[in-house]
């Protein structure tokens, strides 16, 4: 995409991006509220590839503004976990704490904004103690501030936090990334092991 076309039409679109962002670094949604933290961490994964590819500078700026605002999100609860969507802040949504980590993880990986970088770790650090805490081997979808059940698990959004939180190895110490990537590599396992049945009750408990 170097110089060609293709270049030319990804500045535009960001450029575009750009304008829809709001002032504190969120982003508009069809529900008229601000776009939830999976909606912004998949525009923070494709900001950080433009911005590192094309060195797009609108790209770069937008998602240090995104990362920023996902800072403010950080639950008033625990310093690991962050509101999933101004609807959901009565409970910790794992696989949403894991896409506001992969999001500054990007945005660390372009600054080196060193609040981006200890945040990432506060919710591994958070979301790793939570895995197997309910059931061997599982993420529950979402449980209370205190650990308590809230909605079962699933298979799809264990899913989304492996696929999600293995990329976050890349901003930590090399001890403490492998010892992270055993986590979701471990979670895997139990998605695997749960796909051949289809869907039950036990393993996909939010749809």
């Amino acid at each position: 995409m170097n110089g060609g076309p293709g270049e030319t039409i990804a500045s535009g679109l960001i450029k575009d991006v750009c304008k829809r962002q709001n002032p504190d670094g969120s982003f508009p949604s069809p529900y008229n509220r601000p776009m939830d933290s999976p909606g912004l961490s998949d525009a923070a994964d494709a900001l950080f590839h433009l911005s590192k590819t094309l060195g797009l500078a609108d790209a770069r700026e937008t998602l240090l503004a995104a990362a920023a605002y996902l800072l403010t999100q950080i639950s008033d609860e625990n310093d690991g976990a962050v509101y999933k969507s101004a609807q959901a802040r009565h409970v910790d949504i794992l696989n949403g704490d894991v896409y506001a980590a992969a999001a500054l993880s990007h945005a660390y990986e372009v600054s080196g904004t060193d609040r981006f970088l200890k945040s990432a770790i506060d919710i591994v650090d958070h979301v790793e103690s939570r895995f197997g805490a309910v059931r061997p081997g599982w993420w529950l979808y979402s449980v209370s501030w205190e650990g308590e059940p809230v909605t079962g698990a699933s298979v799809a959004y264990q899913a989304t936090i492996v696929g999600s939180g293995i990329p976050i190895c890349g901003v930590l110490e090399p001890q403490r990334a492998l010892a992270w990537k055993a986590v979701p590599a471990s979670a895997l396992d139990t998605v695997r092991d749960h796909l051949p049945p289809g869907p039950l009750e036990e393993s996909e408990a939010p749809t």
